[in-house]
């Protein structure tokens, strides 16, 4: 009986250890140092795993759904890659040898300077459960004093209608002026950026080593080869149409539009509508009267498609979420607006607030910039018209 009992308080005892194992050791907090990340994950008792080679830091990055934000990184921007047992046991090299079937965590931690900025947890093997995301919250809070987790109250709203109720109840679009036509020309929901390592990167002596270099070896070597199978392509459909006729004997009979190659037709489309019911009160003989009306809303938008055709060059595209002052977007942020975080399948991601906003603010200068340079490539373009 007492055997029983001992067994019992140990098995207790093991998995109160488990726990605090798992708040205390998988997670890192937004803010820390790196010292104080290796002391606490990097140990025989933290338990981590760490991936050393370059190569190994190249998979790990090109599977998360951010991949192409590593080239938006400052300079002063450090990125690491650990592996973590779903259990307490110690993780080794052979738990990542077969990829295809990890089971436990993979962390992606980025350091701004000495102090963590930016941290991914995913989940391989089995879903996150609601307590183990819990937890993971928790400790982001862990040392701040007072601070507890808030849903965003941001609202995409795609556009605003200025409306004007007529006397018949039918409401209709008040008309818009303005000095520069582009600001009421109807124009995409979303924009995007064609992606531009910054300048302190580029010429930093590190950068050849950097991950930042490797994505874009990678990309480069995806361009090329897309590029040579378009030419190839292109190749044969032009051989194909300079092939001599069938030998056999030619059928006389007439054929329609023989004249004429491959026509293009213009979208028959000008307009798309979402139909939308809105109602109105009027004053009547006997008291209010309420008219419900349908109207139709224009929903057409010019500008929003990256060039798609292959070239030798890398072109690699990310849209700007509308959400203000956020590179990522972000679904819950601390009480005190330190720190954000975005919920994806399998993983979240935490990051501190004024490292994201200084990654979108260098967002917007390209697109600023890439935004003039289509200006002026749609005055050269139109000008003989």
């Amino acid at each position: 009986m007492e055997s029983m009992k001992s067994t019992q308080m140990l098995s207790a005892a093991a998995a109160f250890l488990a726990v605090l194992f798992f708040n205390c050791t998988l997670n890192a907090r937004i803010g820390e140092t790196r010292q104080d990340l290796q002391n606490r994950m990097l140990t025989k008792i933290g338990g981590a795993y760490i991936y050393p080679s370059k190569e190994e830091r190249l998979r790990e990055a090109l599977e998360l759904p951010y991949k192409y934000a590593f080239l938006l990184m400052p300079k002063d921007a450090q990125n690491f890659f650990f592996f973590k047992r779903a259990d307490s046991s110690t993780s080794t090299n052979s738990d990542v040898v077969q990829q295809y079937e990890l089971y436990g965590w993979e962390l992606h931690i980025c350091f701004n300077g000495s102090n963590s900025a930016m941290e991914f947890y995913r989940r391989h093997g089995e879903p996150i459960t609601v307590e183990e995301l819990s937890e993971i919250f928790k400790a982001q809070i862990a040392s701040i004093e007072g601070a507890s987790w808030k849903k965003s109250d941001f609202i995409n709203v795609v556009k605003n209608w200025n409306m004007n109720v007529k006397k018949n109840g039918i409401p209709s679009e008040k008309a818009e002026s303005s000095k520069d036509i582009a600001d009421i020309l109807p124009k995409s929901a979303t924009r995007f950026i064609y992606v531009e390592i910054p300048e302190e990167v580029l010429e930093s002596t590190d950068y050849p080593q950097s991950l930042q270099s490797q994505i874009m070896e990678y990309e480069q070597r995806n361009a090329y080869d897309a590029y040579r199978k378009y030419l190839s392509k292109q190749s044969s459909i032009n051989a194909a149409k300079t092939a001599p006729s069938s030998s056999r004997k030619k059928n006389n009979a007439p054929v329609a539009n023989a004249g004429a190659r491959k026509i293009y037709a213009f979208d028959a489309y000008t307009h798309k509508y979402v139909e939308s019911d809105f109602d109105s009160a009027s004053e009547g003989k006997t008291g209010s009267d309420l008219n419900r009306s349908a109207y139709f809303l224009r929903d057409i938008y010019y500008g929003g498609t990256p060039v798609s055709t292959p070239t030798k060059d890398v072109r690699l595209t990310m849209t700007i979420p509308n959400q203000p002052n956020t590179a990522f977007g972000y679904d819950y942020e601390t009480s005190d607006g330190s720190i954000r975080a975005k919920i994806y399948k399998s993983g979240v991601l935490f990051i501190d607030s004024k490292f994201d906003a200084r990654i979108r603010e260098y967002m917007e200068k390209l697109y600023s910039q890439q935004s003039e340079k289509r200006a002026e490539a749609a005055k050269a373009g139109t000008s003989k018209f």
